[in-house]
Order: structure tokens, then sequence, then C-alpha cells
């Protein structure tokens, strides 16, 4: 038997050739040789011409895994390309959210994405696990493992795994440290759940944001299990922090992929290095590998000038910074557990997304200029006593985060 896991050949994780696995890091370390022979991967890709390429780094590795490719033909690919043009029939006038009839708005996203790439992939990932029927059976699988993010690629994924291996547990892994209530989508609904196109279970990583999503969302608490954080092992590393009084502050702008997310938080850092020419704090930029950077340069001058752009991952760098200015990032909450301050940007055009806006407002500022961001250094950066952003990191960890370690790895991969 095995635990099949669901992940991912992207760009960013062959950076130099080398394959760096960014959702499921290095749990594999954490589990014997026998343990290691029970786990396959199921790789999936949107770019079918760098597919070769990412096959033949992935095979320099000692891993095991599968591609959803394996299973699919020619006439599989051609039914769902077809099958995504049909238009289904729906009764829209029952869609109603506080009186309001939504059957307008539906029926325009409707005509807009029906037959999309979405449409297309989720095609594909129901006729994978009819195609892996043929070959095997629920006998074979300790549990199958979806990254969740319930998109319509992870409806076709679990349809057809529940249809074609209804005995076989399946977990959605979500990971996620994000604003919830702005992505929403990420939580099923009853509908959902009653047309078996959801996971048996969702793992979330950590007590408190199960406890909210219970409430909020009134997901059922008896399908929820928590799972190790495998993507934030930096937080969980022994190594005593080491604080450093320095003269000179360090400012990580942790730019999102959202490109006016990212050029709002640009706008606030330039008005305040005009504003306040004389200032202990030094800039420097890290952004997600999805965001336009060269456009952004373009229209921000000053960051040429006055700031240090760094690559590499947060795990790599959150050493030498001080404070993390950001919004809608992972980064924000990982930063908080690590004992660094974070100041959210609010976007100028749109709803914020504040994924930290379910921790209580001690060691976080939200900032809309120049002068709240002024303010947010002295307070946090010159005020607050380092103490409270260590015991409230703590906090973060126990609550919100959940411990990558064998027992909690063998349990999450059903081999215990």
């Amino acid at each position: 038997k095995i635990t099949l896991i669901e992940n991912f050949l992207n760009k960013e994780i062959f950076d130099n050739k080398i394959y760096n696995d960014r959702f499921y890091g290095n749990f594999l370390s954490y589990l014997n040789k026998k343990e290691k022979e029970k786990v396959f991967f199921l790789f999936q890709s949107s770019n079918i011409l760098k597919i070769k390429k990412h096959i033949s780094i992935l095979n320099k590795y000692n891993l095991n895994y599968i591609t959803i490719f394996d299973f699919l033909n020619f006439f599989d690919y051609l039914f769902a390309i077809i099958n995504s043009f049909k238009k289904k029939k729906f009764d829209t006038k029952r869609i109603v959210l506080n009186n309001i009839n939504l059957e307008y708005l539906f029926n325009d996203l409707y005509q807009k994405t029906f037959n999309d790439i979405n449409s297309f992939s989720s095609n594909l990932q129901f006729l994978f696990f009819k195609n892996l029927k043929k070959k095997t059976d629920d006998s074979k699988f300790y549990r199958i493992i979806d990254w969740y993010e319930n998109q319509s690629t992870d409806k076709g994924f679990n349809f057809g795994l529940n249809k074609f291996f209804p005995k076989t547990q399946s977990i959605g892994y979500q990971p996620f440290a994000v604003d919830f209530d702005f992505y929403s989508h990420l939580i099923s609904t009853k509908t959902e759940r009653t047309n078996n196109i959801t996971p048996n279970k969702i793992a979330l990583m950590g007590q408190k944001i199960k406890i909210y999503l219970s409430k909020k969302f009134k997901l059922p608490s008896k399908k929820i299990i928590l799972a190790p954080s495998l993507r934030y092992k930096s937080i969980f590393d022994k190594k005593k922090l080491i604080y450093k009084i320095k003269k000179t502050k360090y400012i990580l702008l942790a730019l999102p992929i959202s490109y006016q997310d990212s050029s709002d938080i640009l706008r606030v850092v330039q008005n305040y290095l005009k504003k306040f020419k004389k200032n202990n704090y030094k800039f420097f930029i890290n952004f997600h590998p999805m965001l336009d950077i060269k456009k952004l340069r373009n229209n921000y001058k000053f960051i040429d000038k006055n700031i240090e752009i760094i690559q590499g991952s947060f795990n790599e760098i959150q050493s030498r910074f001080d404070c993390i200015i950001s919004n809608s990032s992972s980064i924000c909450f990982e930063a908080l557990a690590l004992s660094k301050p974070v100041l959210v940007v609010q976007n100028s055009k749109g709803i914020t997304q504040n994924p930290i806006s379910m921790v209580k407002k001690d060691t976080w500022e939200f900032i809309k200029n120049e002068n709240d961001l002024q303010k947010a250094f002295i307070r946090l950066l010159i005020k607050k006593k380092k103490q409270s952003f260590i015991n409230n990191s703590k906090f973060i960890k126990k609550k919100y985060f959940f411990e990558i370690n064998r027992k909690n790895i063998i349990k999450f991969l059903g081999l215990s």
C-alpha cells in the first residue's frame, strides 16, 4: 500500500536546475527507508513544453512518483476539450444572498469561464482516476492527499477520486496562512460536500484556524484534522534567537504576487523616504516569483537608488531583518511566528487582504500612508520591548501552526 500525494512541476521549484519542493518541504527526511517506499508523488504540470526538462531534473533525485500524463491518452484530451465546451443548465433564479438576486452576476461569470483552461483541467483530473482504476483499486492506498484550494481542478480531482476509489481516504491539505475572509472560496460549501466533490477530510495547520473556520464558515469540525506546517520549517528550528541592538534597522518589503498590492507598498515607502529623509532604516525588497518586478522598477525609479533587491526564499533571508512590510502574503504570519513585527499596507483601490487579521493587534500594525509608517516604526521598533514579540511568537507557533516532527508526519501520511 502507498500514500499518493499531489504535487506540481512548477518553474519556481526548478531554479538553477535543482529540484526544491516548495509545497511539502523536506518531510521525506523524517521517514525511514521502508516508509519512504510507501510514499509516491502525483505530479501535475500546466507547462507542457517544460515537462520533459523538469522530469529529467526530477529523475536525478530518489523520489517515487507518477505523473497525471502517464494515465491519459489522446482520446482523454479530446473528450476533455469537447466536454469543456458543453454548457450546463442552471436554475439561476435561486441564487440569492441577503435578499439580493445574483442571477445576472452568475450568468455573466459562467459565460466567460465555462470553457476555460480550468474546466479542461478538471475533466482531465476525473479521467485520470477513471484510468487509474483500471490499473489498481482501493486496497493499494493508505490515503490520497490533494493540495486543496477548492478550485475547479480540485473539484474534478476529488469527484474522480470519490467515484472510482470510494473506500480510499482523501485528505485536502491546506497549509495556508491567508485571509480566509478574502479567500473564502478555499472553504467548501455544504452543497459541494453533498455533491461529493470535496475530500473526506480537510487538513489545516493550526488549532486557531480550525476553530475560526468552524465558526465563521460552519465547516464541520469532524471533517477537519491538523497536519504539520511543512512549508514553514524555519519557525520550528531550535536555534536560540539572538537579538543584536543595531543603530540601523533592516526593513524587508515582501512584495506579494498582486501588482496592485506591491505598488501600494512601494508608494508608501517612496513617500516615507521623501518626507523622513533622516532615518535609521535601510530597505530591501524580496518579491514573489510571479510578480512583474520589471514593470514596478520602471514605475518606481527610487527602487534602484534606495533599495536593495535580494533573492531567496523567506526562510533563507528572514534572519537579517528587523521588520516586514507586506500584505496578502503568508510571510506576514511566518514573520510574526519568528518574533518580527509586521506592517500590513492597505490596498488603495480594492479590498485589503490581511492574512493576520485573526491575530491580536499587538505586534503588527495596519498602515495607509507614510505618517502611519513612521508611527508604526516608533511603536514597534523603538518603544515595544523585544520580549513582547518573543511571547507572541510562542503563542502563534502553538496555535496557528502545527509542528513538523516525525510523529505528526507519520500520522498525516496515514502510515501509523
